[in-house]
């Protein structure tokens, strides 16, 4: 087939290509008395997060920790797969408008020692050394309270003391799911409404809860199979279910 008559003229961009490997990296340039100045810091903010000792009611399917926020340098990315390790859990990662990554982690309290080995080893390492790439680029290290947990859009967080029906994304611990039963067993006890089902992924199980936000916050406290919380979002299963006439009525009301 002869297309000679179809002329095609400016069809085509020029992008300068970017991999994405891990050569591509960009650290935060620390020399030798930077980085253990720096180190010194990340040790004491995540020393003092620790308790003493864990509350009685604490849910820990034999792994008592804490929730941290770990807060990267502006327009610097955080080595994220380096946090999700035996004995820290990465639960969820949010990025600022300035580019600030944050990530939300769990570090058990059995790994807290190992946490805390490899920021020394980082403080006395030579250059180029792996613990450069996990910490460099770390600004700072804080305790992770309820909106570190949440991933629906910023704008949508209740505001203080608004009721609302949240999904609670909980880590998969048992082949049961107890832990979703666990989780509503400690709504009944604090008197919130939970439902009676519950949604299974291989790897997490979702529960809901209406509560407002200083009714779940302790859970962050003493739940450590908490990941991610978003809100529920009302589907259009009332609008789909109406006849073809009732539809267009409320077309006619937008």
């Amino acid at each position: 087939m002869d297309l000679r008559h179809i002329v095609l003229d400016q069809v085509s961009s020029k992008y300068i290509y970017k991999g994405t490997g891990g050569g591509n990296f960009q650290r935060v340039k620390r020399n030798r008395e930077q980085r253990i100045l720096h180190g010194e810091k990340l040790r004491r903010e995540i020393s003092d997060l620790f308790p003493d000792k864990y509350d009685d009611e604490y849910i820990s399917y034999d792994e008592e920790g804490i929730y941290v926020e770990v807060i990267s340098e502006p327009g610097y990315e955080l080595s994220i797969l380096s946090f999700d390790v035996k004995g820290s859990r990465l639960c969820n990662v949010r990025v600022d408008p300035d580019q600030t990554q944050r990530a939300t982690i769990f570090i058990s309290e059995k790994e807290r020692s190992t946490f805390i080995n490899k920021l020394d080893k980082y403080r006395t390492q030579g250059d180029g050394q792996t613990n450069n790439k996990l910490f460099d680029n770390v600004a700072s290290i804080q305790v992770a309270g309820l909106k570190q947990f949440w991933t629906s859009t910023p704008e949508s967080y209740p505001a203080d003391q608004q009721s609302i029906w949240w999904e609670v994304w909980l880590q998969r611990k048992s082949n049961d799911r107890r832990e979703a039963d666990d989780f509503k067993t400690y709504c009944k006890e604090r008197g919130l409404q939970t439902t009676r089902e519950h949604l299974e992924f291989e790897l997490s199980t979702i529960a809901a809860v209406r509560a407002t936000p200083e009714e779940l916050q302790e859970s962050t406290l003493l739940i450590s199979c908490l990941s991610e919380l978003r809100r529920i979002t009302d589907t259009a299963r009332f609008l789909l279910k109406q006849r073809a006439y009732e539809q267009v009525e409320w077309m006619d009301e937008l």
